[in-house]
Protein backbone atom coordinates (compact mmCIF):
# COMPACT_ATOMS: atom_id res chain seq x y z
CA UNK A 1 0.00 0.00 0.00
CA UNK A 2 1.72 3.18 -1.14
CA UNK A 3 3.09 4.32 -4.08
CA UNK A 4 7.16 3.98 -4.47
CA UNK A 5 9.99 3.51 -7.29
CA UNK A 6 10.38 0.18 -7.93
CA UNK A 7 13.97 -1.51 -6.96
CA UNK A 8 16.44 -2.38 -8.90
CA UNK A 9 17.57 -5.63 -10.20
CA UNK A 10 19.22 -8.13 -7.64
CA UNK A 11 22.05 -10.20 -8.63
CA UNK A 12 21.40 -14.02 -9.06
CA UNK A 13 22.29 -16.36 -6.16
CA UNK A 14 23.90 -19.27 -7.49
CA UNK A 15 23.59 -21.84 -3.96
CA UNK A 16 27.23 -23.71 -3.50
CA UNK A 17 27.63 -26.71 -5.14
CA UNK A 18 29.35 -29.71 -3.34
CA UNK A 19 30.24 -33.39 -4.69
CA UNK A 20 28.13 -35.11 -1.47
CA UNK A 21 25.26 -32.58 -1.06
CA UNK A 22 22.91 -34.18 1.65
CA UNK A 23 24.82 -37.55 1.71
CA UNK A 24 24.98 -39.20 4.93
CA UNK A 25 27.79 -41.80 6.15
CA UNK A 26 27.42 -45.18 6.28
CA UNK A 27 29.47 -45.53 10.12
CA UNK A 28 28.65 -41.99 12.21
CA UNK A 29 30.92 -42.90 14.69
CA UNK A 30 34.75 -44.76 13.69
CA UNK A 31 35.43 -45.44 17.31
CA UNK A 32 39.14 -43.86 16.37
CA UNK A 33 40.14 -41.93 18.77
CA UNK A 34 43.42 -40.45 17.55
CA UNK A 35 44.11 -37.28 15.99
CA UNK A 36 43.40 -37.46 12.20
CA UNK A 37 43.73 -35.24 9.24
CA UNK A 38 40.85 -36.73 6.53
CA UNK A 39 39.60 -35.71 2.92
CA UNK A 40 38.85 -35.98 -0.56
CA UNK A 41 40.60 -35.63 -3.89
CA UNK A 42 38.06 -33.66 -6.48
CA UNK A 43 38.39 -31.76 -9.57
CA UNK A 44 35.80 -29.72 -11.87
CA UNK A 45 34.70 -29.89 -15.45
CA UNK A 46 34.46 -25.90 -15.14
CA UNK A 47 35.75 -22.57 -13.70
CA UNK A 48 34.26 -21.67 -10.40
CA UNK A 49 34.92 -20.46 -7.13
CA UNK A 50 35.47 -22.65 -4.23
CA UNK A 51 34.11 -20.76 -1.62
CA UNK A 52 34.39 -22.80 1.46
CA UNK A 53 34.15 -26.13 2.84
CA UNK A 54 31.93 -28.79 4.93
CA UNK A 55 32.16 -31.88 6.96
CA UNK A 56 30.24 -34.38 8.50
CA UNK A 57 30.20 -34.58 11.86
CA UNK A 58 29.14 -37.08 14.43
CA UNK A 59 27.66 -36.48 17.45
CA UNK A 60 30.76 -37.68 19.24
CA UNK A 61 33.18 -35.63 17.67
CA UNK A 62 34.51 -33.18 19.44
CA UNK A 63 36.91 -30.63 19.61
CA UNK A 64 37.63 -27.62 16.65
CA UNK A 65 37.83 -28.28 13.38
CA UNK A 66 40.21 -26.92 10.77
CA UNK A 67 39.87 -27.28 7.27
CA UNK A 68 42.44 -27.07 4.67
CA UNK A 69 41.78 -26.45 0.93
CA UNK A 70 45.28 -28.01 -0.87
CA UNK A 71 46.26 -28.56 -4.45
CA UNK A 72 47.97 -31.63 -6.42
CA UNK A 73 51.53 -30.97 -5.02
CA UNK A 74 49.85 -30.51 -1.38
CA UNK A 75 50.54 -26.56 -0.79
CA UNK A 76 47.87 -24.74 0.94
CA UNK A 77 45.37 -22.87 -0.59
CA UNK A 78 43.54 -21.19 2.26
CA UNK A 79 42.15 -22.61 5.47
CA UNK A 80 39.43 -22.30 7.61
CA UNK A 81 38.30 -22.84 11.47
CA UNK A 82 35.08 -24.08 11.89
CA UNK A 83 32.86 -21.89 13.74
CA UNK A 84 29.10 -22.19 15.13
CA UNK A 85 29.22 -25.92 14.72
CA UNK A 86 25.93 -28.28 15.57
CA UNK A 87 25.92 -31.22 17.67
CA UNK A 88 26.38 -33.21 14.51
CA UNK A 89 25.52 -33.58 10.87
CA UNK A 90 27.03 -31.48 7.86
CA UNK A 91 28.82 -28.20 9.08
CA UNK A 92 29.90 -25.75 6.86
CA UNK A 93 32.37 -22.81 7.04
CA UNK A 94 32.78 -19.97 3.99
CA UNK A 95 36.41 -19.14 3.46
CA UNK A 96 37.81 -15.46 3.65
CA UNK A 97 38.53 -15.00 0.50
CA UNK A 98 37.15 -17.81 -2.21
CA UNK A 99 39.88 -19.25 -4.45
CA UNK A 100 39.76 -19.29 -8.41
CA UNK A 101 39.48 -23.41 -9.65
CA UNK A 102 41.46 -24.94 -12.73
CA UNK A 103 38.97 -26.68 -14.97
CA UNK A 104 40.67 -30.32 -14.53
CA UNK A 105 42.88 -29.50 -11.85
CA UNK A 106 43.36 -31.88 -8.89
CA UNK A 107 42.54 -30.30 -5.24
CA UNK A 108 42.19 -31.88 -1.81
CA UNK A 109 40.23 -30.76 0.78
CA UNK A 110 40.89 -32.29 4.48
CA UNK A 111 39.39 -31.79 8.04
CA UNK A 112 41.51 -31.92 11.08
CA UNK A 113 39.63 -34.35 13.51
CA UNK A 114 40.36 -34.59 17.38
CA UNK A 115 38.44 -37.71 17.43
CA UNK A 116 35.65 -40.14 16.18
CA UNK A 117 35.11 -39.16 12.58
CA UNK A 118 32.64 -40.80 10.04
CA UNK A 119 33.19 -42.99 7.08
CA UNK A 120 32.25 -45.26 4.02
CA UNK A 121 34.18 -48.02 3.40
CA UNK A 122 34.51 -48.16 0.20
CA UNK A 123 32.41 -45.12 -0.62
CA UNK A 124 34.94 -43.58 -3.38
CA UNK A 125 35.36 -47.32 -5.29
CA UNK A 126 34.30 -46.02 -8.17
CA UNK A 127 34.16 -41.91 -9.83
CA UNK A 128 31.85 -40.14 -7.87
CA UNK A 129 30.29 -37.10 -10.01
CA UNK A 130 27.50 -34.40 -9.12
CA UNK A 131 27.09 -31.94 -12.11
CA UNK A 132 30.86 -30.34 -12.59
CA UNK A 133 32.37 -31.96 -9.79
CA UNK A 134 33.93 -35.25 -9.50
CA UNK A 135 36.04 -37.27 -7.23
CA UNK A 136 39.72 -38.52 -8.62
CA UNK A 137 39.14 -42.32 -9.76
CA UNK A 138 42.66 -43.25 -8.60
CA UNK A 139 41.66 -45.61 -6.09
CA UNK A 140 43.48 -43.32 -3.43
CA UNK A 141 40.42 -40.42 -3.78
CA UNK A 142 39.47 -40.66 -0.22
CA UNK A 143 42.55 -39.78 1.66
CA UNK A 144 44.15 -39.52 5.41
CA UNK A 145 47.52 -38.23 7.08
CA UNK A 146 47.87 -39.60 11.24
CA UNK A 147 48.71 -36.39 12.12
CA UNK A 148 45.75 -33.35 12.20
CA UNK A 149 47.44 -30.23 9.81
CA UNK A 150 49.57 -32.91 7.52
CA UNK A 151 48.77 -33.11 3.86
CA UNK A 152 46.65 -36.21 3.31
CA UNK A 153 47.78 -38.43 1.03
CA UNK A 154 47.21 -41.92 2.40
CA UNK A 155 44.00 -44.27 1.50
CA UNK A 156 42.24 -46.55 3.53
CA UNK A 157 40.04 -48.87 1.10
CA UNK A 158 38.66 -46.07 -0.76
CA UNK A 159 36.52 -44.62 2.38
CA UNK A 160 34.58 -41.77 2.51
CA UNK A 161 35.22 -39.61 5.01
CA UNK A 162 32.42 -37.18 4.01
CA UNK A 163 34.79 -33.57 3.44
CA UNK A 164 34.05 -31.90 0.97
CA UNK A 165 33.96 -28.63 -1.14
CA UNK A 166 31.75 -25.85 -1.63
CA UNK A 167 31.78 -24.70 -4.87
CA UNK A 168 29.94 -21.87 -6.68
Amino acid sequence: AGSSAASGATSAVTPGLSLFNSATPATVDSGDTGAVNLGVKFRSDVAGTITGLRFYKAGTNTGTHTGTLYDASGATLRQAAFGSETASGWQQQAFTTPVALTPGAVYTVSVGFNTRFVMTTSGLGTKLTNGPLSSVDDGRNGVFASAAGSFPTGSYSVSNYFVDAVVK
